[in-house]
């Protein structure tokens, strides 16, 4: 059964290269990336910047006077936007790659069974019919 690829089943498909739609995808047009190189790139960056945001909450907790306070306040701000600016751009293309792995899913299995279940429908009304109306 399909599921949502979260980013480390994405990372997975990144490697098999060529064999993943995925990869063809995103590697016939790299701006789909939105700035990421590759999801491991992707998985790095968001890593990077929760460290970034939870180090400047980390001052703020050890800061003794108040202007210092403020002063690492700007700075949450700026880590709290690139935060939300990585997240954005990382859910974007999941969701991007989520939808063309479900495509090729659909493409290479789904397609296949719903073939196979409507030549069993036709057979089946067929004999229906023969049943229903025998030779004389």
């Amino acid at each position: 059964m399909y599921q949502n690829k979260p980013l480390s089943g994405l990372q997975r498909e990144w490697v098999k290269g060529r064999k993943s739609s995925v990869y063809r995808f995103f590697t016939s047009d790299p701006v789909l990336l939105q700035g990421f190189a590759d999801f491991d790139n992707m998985a790095a960056e968001e890593a990077a910047a929760y460290a970034a945001y939870d180090e400047v909450e980390k001052r703020i907790r050890d800061a003794t006077t108040d202007e210092e306070k403020k002063a690492l306040q700007l700075l949450l701000r700026d880590a709290d936007e690139h935060l939300a600016d990585v997240l954005e751009r990382s859910e974007a293309v999941v969701n991007l790659a989520n939808q063309i792995y479900l495509a090729d899913f659909f493409s290479q299995t789904t397609l296949k069974r719903l073939l196979y279940a409507a030549v069993i429908t036709a057979v089946g009304i067929g004999l229906f019919a023969w049943a229903a109306n025998p030779p004389q």
